[in-house]
């Protein structure tokens, strides 16, 4: 995950330290805001790494309703 950058691998791991296991495998249920408070970061630069990851494979964005309520993340993380 390095190609990534510091800044997505970070956010990964805000995901993941608040992720929970489910029949779907690991998610998360956050908001934009939320994650950029507890990691430091813009809402702009949070969201511009959140499509790095997904691009990437690691994550997996599933819409829950409109644009201002919270989104749930599948993580797509090797624990091997």
């Amino acid at each position: 995950m390095a190609a990534v950058g510091p800044a997505a691998v970070t956010i990964c791991l805000d995901l993941a330290h608040e992720a929970s296991m489910s029949r779907g495998g690991l998610t998360v249920v956050t908001t934009l805001r939320d994650v950029a408070a507890r990691v430091g970061l813009s809402k702009d630069t949070v969201h511009r790494h959140l499509r790095l990851l997904e691009s990437a494979g690691v994550i997996e964005r599933v819409r829950n309703g409109d644009q201002f309520s919270a989104t749930t993340y599948l993580l797509h993380l090797d624990t091997t």
